[in-house]
């Protein structure tokens, strides 16, 4: 299921656009496949919705953040929607370089029922 086709896109190096927008069913254990992803030519990535309020993996979204922070040619990135992400995986973003970054959704991640308010100073710095 999910883990066999993140495994598989972690593996596409030449990808340049991602799009998994409400894909909340995928579980932690399905995210963590994205550990070796090196994703140098990903321009545009949606996880809009994949971490809400029905989502199954909250934990593994660590994982996919750590990903997005080492995708240097990133222009665009939407992970609107996503208030149960945990404060410890936003700083995953902390070495993110993104310097061709042009578009960036936040929406609702900070919320009133958003679980990881703590990690938002990280997205400031």
């Amino acid at each position: 299921g999910a883990a066999v086709l993140l495994l598989s896109l972690a593996k596409c190096a030449a990808l340049e656009e991602l799009n998994l927008g409400d894909c909340d069913k995928i579980p932690a254990d399905a995210w963590k496949q994205l550990g070796e992803a090196r994703w140098v030519n990903l321009k545009k990535a949606s996880f809009r919705g994949c971490f809400d309020a029905r989502t199954k993996g909250a934990d593994g979204a660590a994982v996919l953040l750590l990903s997005l922070a080492k995708c240097a040619a990133l222009e665009e990135l939407n992970l609107g929607d996503c208030d149960k992400i945990p404060a410890d995986a936003w700083k995953q973003l902390g070495e993110a370089r993104w310097v061709n970054l042009k578009k960036a959704s936040f929406r609702g991640c900070f919320d009133a029922r958003t679980k990881g308010a703590d990690g938002a100073a990280v997205l400031l710095l």
